[in-house]
């Protein structure tokens, strides 16, 4: 009875030493995160980046980790405000990396397959839109951890790629970081 009691001491203590290091690196493993397009309600409650937002900007990026290398999907939608009329619709997905750069601080880059499709039909009072487009881009940005489930972020890309339609050319342009994205950590069951 006396070595299963000093078994059971050493097994507590050695695991309240190690608990730490093991979730850290469970954690740091593999990680799962929704991000969510902050600045439409940031405009609500402050003059924040007041400029009108375009297809360029992801409603939605779906990462997900293992160690610092994972893949990403994101989904934008456009609506007209008055009638609901759906406008331009995106979707990317490719590959992204996380490296910490420091404390909190994080570089993100990565290359995505990229798909945009606009109505044309909406009478060309939307100069935000930009033209259906085809391509691949080269993403990279900031990410700043606020805590473990909350993170922020803003990314730009370069996109080499095509636009479709009658008027078909080869497109190359740099979007800028305009939107701020909110993340938030998915736990894994």
């Amino acid at each position: 009875m006396k070595k299963l009691i000093i078994l059971l001491s050493f097994w507590c203590i050695a695991g309240v030493m190690f608990a730490d290091q093991s979730n850290y690196t469970d954690s740091f493993r593999k990680k799962r995160f929704i991000g969510f397009n902050a600045n439409p309600l940031l405009s609500q409650i402050t003059p924040f980046n007041n400029i009108r937002q375009g297809i360029t900007d992801p409603a939605m990026i779906f990462r997900s980790f293992n160690k610092s290398i994972g893949t990403r999907v994101a989904i934008g939608i456009n609506t007209d405000v008055n009638t609901v009329e759906l406008l331009a619709f995106s979707l990317y997905f490719g590959f992204t990396k996380r490296k910490k750069l420091y404390n909190n601080f994080y570089w993100t880059g990565g290359f995505e397959f990229r798909t945009r499709a606009v109505n044309n039909n909406t009478g060309g009072n939307s100069v935000t839109l930009g033209d259906e487009f085809v391509g691949i881009a080269n993403v990279w940005g900031i990410e700043y951890q606020i805590n473990d489930a909350i993170s922020i972020s803003t990314e730009t890309a370069l996109e080499l790629g095509t636009t479709l339609g009658i008027n078909s050319r080869a497109a190359i342009s740099l979007r800028p970081p305009l939107s701020l994205q909110l993340h938030l950590f998915i736990p894994r069951k």
